[in-house]
């Protein structure tokens, strides 16, 4: 995932160097701030679900 983030930033700041249009920067940066911010969301939420799945199977394990 984050080969492809890095591939995404340099996409989009190769294309910010090659303009000079202020509000298209600006929209490029908020887009990469969301990407960045939705990237996070994902990984704190698989993070929560891994603990969830070990608690489970030690509440199994504690049962048995």
């Amino acid at each position: 995932m984050s080969h492809a983030l890095l591939r995404l930033y340099a996409t989009v700041r190769s294309r910010i160097d090659a303009r000079e249009e202020s509000g298209q920067t600006f929209v490029e940066y908020a887009l990469v701030l969301v990407l960045v911010a939705v990237a996070v969301a994902v990984l704190t939420a698989w993070t929560n679900l891994d603990t969830a799945i070990g608690d489970a199977l030690q509440s199994v394990a504690d049962t048995l």
